[in-house]
């Protein structure tokens, strides 16, 4: 176990494992801002976290670009 625990020890220290959980929150908040708007896409939930979840239309799925 000691080897599988020495990169989170590191990344828990260093704080990275923070760093990295910021970014990745204000990389869904960014996409998510970048959603807004086109038609036929909407949030299913608000964005509290690094997940976005979308709702859309069949016409939207079905298109092929």
């Amino acid at each position: 176990m000691r080897f599988l625990s020495a990169p989170w020890v590191g990344m828990l220290e260093s704080g990275a494992w923070l760093r990295n959980a910021a970014h990745a929150n204000r990389c869904a908040r960014h996409f998510a801002a970048q959603i807004d708007g086109i038609p036929g896409l909407r949030l299913a939930s608000p964005v509290e976290a690094n997940a976005v979840f979308l709702e859309a239309a069949d016409d939207v799925l079905d298109r092929d670009s």
